[in-house]
């Protein structure tokens, strides 16, 4: 059962990986002057083709990825989250600035999607449709919410290779384990408030501290 279960929610995460991206390069290929085209179809792909799959192998009901969360536990994610995104991302950028070319340029195409788009997105995919997959197969016991924490949180974080990949090393190094941080804890949080909502809440924290921390580095760049 285990073998099975977790062959087929990384079997799944491929699809989505793969589908997503072979949309988005022909997005790039038709529209090669709109960088911020293929990156908003890729991560509304990541959120429309996991709603799919969610609702063929349980549906919403029991995937609780549309249920609601209390205040305090949305609170208690941001709480946590933000000034440890702040923390992570600051050491991230003294290791060696850099950023991903396919970001977007203007700050309000840029807060739409590192704030709003991508987390939806990405968390559908990861805590929605490949924990929620896992929660559901492998039970309840402590040894199942390990993995069904921890194995969505690796392959979120090996996602972010990708487009760091030109990075210095030692800045890759820590984007790779701010990412499996706040996967760890989106996991977390999604199981503990048996919803989705907060680890949306917790990507576009971390998202949020790596822009911040972006721009405290290009205005001190700036005035030297």
């Amino acid at each position: 059962m285990w073998i099975a279960a977790l062959a087929t929610a990384i079997g799944m995460w491929g699809l989505v990986i793969s589908v997503s991206a072979i949309v988005a390069t022909y997005i790039a290929r038709l529209a090669p002057e709109r960088s911020f085209y293929p990156t908003i179809a890729s991560e509304a792909l990541y959120g429309l083709i996991s709603l799919l799959l969610i609702h063929l192998t349980g549906g919403v009901g029991a995937y609780s990825v549309l249920s609601g969360a209390p205040p305090y536990k949305l609170g208690l994610a941001a709480s946590i989250s933000l000034p440890l995104s702040l923390l992570m991302s600051s050491l991230a950028y003294r290791s060696g600035y850099y950023e991903p070319p396919h970001l977007p340029k203007g700050m309000t195409e840029r807060v739409i999607l590192l704030l709003l788009i991508a987390p939806m997105g990405e968390e559908m995919l990861f805590r929605g449709l490949l924990e929620g997959y896992l929660l559901l197969s492998l039970g309840a016991n402590l040894t199942s919410l390990v993995v069904a924490i921890s194995l969505p949180a690796a392959l979120f974080a090996a996602i972010h290779y990708v487009p760091y990949r030109e990075a210095p090393p030692r800045c890759l190094r820590w984007v790779l384990t701010t990412a499996l941080i706040a996967g760890l804890v989106a996991g977390f949080f999604r199981v503990y408030a048996d919803s989705l909502l907060p680890a949306v809440l917790i990507h576009s924290c971390f998202n949020l501290g790596g822009m911040v921390a972006s721009r405290r580095r290009s205005v001190h760049l700036g005035s030297l």
